[in-house]
């Protein structure tokens, strides 16, 4: 794979482009050299030497950590005024553009409303929705990346996917498939 990083200057202003496999992505404008894009690139909570496919590296996860994918969708009330609600959902692309096509992927949703007591003693609500976290086991196809073989490892066979700092984390409310990455 080959990459670039291309810096653009428009008198002052300074921009960087990481470039590598067809596509083009803005980084930080301190980026000097291909390893800094990359580290740039690379969120906070994935390790170095991930497996990356595109725009999205997958990390492994034990499958404790993830639960029970088969269960229905549940609800508890956490405390006299809160819940909380789980649902899994499967994805067939990672993408909006279907481009990412896991052998099997799983999306995790969580919301709920959380209850304190605000001022003058009154009770307040808040209603809450987490980012979706997306798993996939098995392999990951892409017309132009090619298959990705994510192998089992200690903790079983579940990689959590997360995108690059590009494109950001999922959002909470693109539960549709792809979550709303382009």
């Amino acid at each position: 794979m080959q990459a670039n990083l291309i810096v653009e200057r428009n008198g002052r202003k300074r921009t960087a482009w990481y470039e590598a496999e067809g596509a083009r992505v803005k980084v930080s404008s301190r980026c000097r050299t291909i390893k800094e894009a990359e580290a740039w690139l690379r969120p906070k909570e994935v390790p170095p030497g991930s497996l990356r496919q595109g725009e999205f590296y997958f990390v492994p996860v034990p499958h404790d950590e993830i639960g029970d994918p088969d269960k229905p969708d549940g609800y508890e009330q956490t405390s006299q005024y809160s819940w909380r609600a789980e649902r899994w959902m499967h994805w067939a692309y990672l993408d909006a553009k279907a481009r990412h096509c896991p052998e099997e992927c799983r999306v995790r949703l969580v919301w709920g409303e959380t209850a304190f007591i605000g001022r003058k003693g009154r009770i307040r609500t808040h209603r809450w929705e987490a980012r979706p976290r997306v798993f996939v086991s098995g392999s990951v196809s892409h017309p132009e990346h090619g298959d990705l073989e994510l192998p089992q490892h200690e903790g079983g066979w579940w990689y959590e996917v997360i995108p690059n700092r590009a494109h950001g984390p999922w959002r909470p409310g693109h539960s549709r498939f792809g979550g709303g990455i382009d």
